[in-house]
């Protein structure tokens, strides 16, 4: 019943700035705890286009960078955040 049933346990924030973004956006996350983690770029249809991060990463601030490919083209895309106990969606929009 308290506040923290409702955060995940692993993640505190994914976001991103700008959006909508061109040419290039920054993709920041925190981490509670050291982990394993899987950072990736999905078209809105759930397809994998890019993947930013994998691997161990330490507790803390975060930030990735995107420069899409000039074959990307303009819409929303989805950064998902993947750990072992939960799963982080964040919508981007780019605008070429």
């Amino acid at each position: 019943g308290d506040k923290d049933d409702l955060l995940p346990t692993s993640i505190g924030l994914l976001n991103s700035f700008p959006n909508p973004f061109n040419p290039s956006s920054i993709i920041s996350f925190y981490l509670d705890v050291p982990q394993i983690i899987d950072v990736s770029i999905h078209d809105i249809q759930g397809h994998k286009i890019k993947n930013l991060a994998n691997g161990f990463h330490n507790k803390g601030s975060h930030q990735i960078q995107w420069n899409p490919e000039k074959s990307i083209s303009s819409g929303i895309y989805v950064v998902t955040l993947k750990t072992n106990n939960s799963l982080l969606n964040h919508k981007i929009l780019y605008l070429k």
